[in-house]
């Protein structure tokens, strides 16, 4: 197994991931075996590091449809954060530019916008 190692500062959302994370949290849970935490952390990252980290995300959690609304498919890799294990998202459809990645964990952690952060990918 090949481990990538990426660096990111941590960076205010504006709360539009927990509504997302509820949506997708049953197909979460059931495809990898744990129930998110509702948001996600927004990590921005150079071009060239989020290029490298979509190249990783090759496993996909499929889109749906809730009555009208469609959710579209999200590709992600697995990561570690923090010692706590979780996912780096990458909607098909998104607002967030080629300099943000978002990660959802299980758990809460302590984390602080504008902290240089590490995260593993795995």
């Amino acid at each position: 197994m090949r481990l990538t190692r990426i660096k990111g500062k941590v960076s205010k959302g504006v709360g539009e991931g927990k509504y997302y994370v509820n949506i997708y949290s049953k197909v979460i849970e059931r495809e990898l075996g744990w129930k998110p935490y509702p948001g996600t952390i927004n990590i921005v990252v150079d071009k060239k590091t989020w290029e490298t980290v979509r190249r990783l995300a090759n496993k996909v959690i499929k889109g749906f449809k809730v009555g009208e609304k469609e959710f579209h498919d999200v590709y992600y890799a697995k990561c570690v954060l923090k010692g706590v294990p979780g996912i780096i998202v990458f909607p098909t459809v998104s607002k967030h530019g080629k300099n943000i990645i978002e990660v959802i964990l299980p758990e809460k952690i302590e984390i602080s916008a504008g902290e240089d952060i590490e995260i593993l990918v795995v």
